[in-house]
This record gives structure tokens, C-alpha cells and sequence, in this order.
């Protein structure tokens, strides 16, 4: 998903409960803590990961996600790696709606699964 922005996730280890994975990852692609969380839903997506850059045919993932409200503690390191995301922030759901802001097909996929107009009021 490089140049939009995502949720934090990755892998689940396999010594690790689902709550640790989202604890890990939130600390490691944010630096905040995770305070607490609930789980919301499952949601699954297709993309094509564009690999030209690297002289490599495209490939097609699926992307499995467990989604949780969450509430954190600590402010979102903004370090963009350049290979994933363009880092982490807080971001306004309107904006992501009205496409001001560039999200992964995961996160779209994600709002329309929940009623998203719920972040709207």
C-alpha cells in the first residue's frame, strides 16, 4: 500500500493471541500503547501489488484484516518508510470519504463494511 495510508497490522505470531498481535503491531507502526480494544468485524480484500519497480510481474494478495475500535495511548510517531505506508496519523474519516486523503484498499473496504456515517456526526 505504499503512498497511502493504512491501518497498523501484520502477522500473528504464532506464540501470540490475536489482542498481542494488534498490541505489537500498534506499538510497533505507531510507538503508542494499546489501552484497550473490541473486536469488530472480519474483513477480506483482493489487491494487485503493482511490483514493476522491481522488474517483477504483479502479484495478486489477499488481505485478511480483524478490525477493532481501539482506544490508545500516546501520540503517532509520523516516519514514513517509503516501502509500505506514508506513516502513521490521526486522519478524519469525512476526509477519507471525500478523498482527501489516500487510503489502502483495506481501509476502504473496511468503511464501507461498518456504517461508516456513524464518524461523521
Amino acid at each position: 500500500y505504499t503512498g497511502t495510508y493504512d491501518l497498523p497490522g501484520g502477522t500473528i505470531e504464532p506464540d501470540e493471541l490475536i489482542e498481542e498481535t494488534l498490541a505489537r503491531e500498534i506499538k510497533e507502526e505507531t510507538d503508542c500503547q494499546l489501552v484497550s480494544c473490541q473486536q469488530i468485524m472480519t474483513v477480506d480484500t483482493r489487491f494487485e501489488w503493482d511490483r514493476s519497480p522491481e522488474n517483477k510481474p504483479n502479484t495478486l494478495f489477499k488481505h485478511i484484516g480483524i478490525l477493532y475500535t481501539a482506544t490508545v495511548q500516546g501520540i503517532p510517531s509520523c516516519q514514513e518508510d517509503g516501502l509500505d505506508s506514508n506513516g502513521a496519523c490521526w486522519v478524519k474519516v469525512k476526509n477519507i470519504l471525500k478523498g482527501k486523503v489516500p487510503v489502502s484498499p483495506f481501509v476502504k473496504k473496511g468503511l464501507e463494511k461498518i456504517n461508516f456515517m456513524q464518524f461523521l456526526k
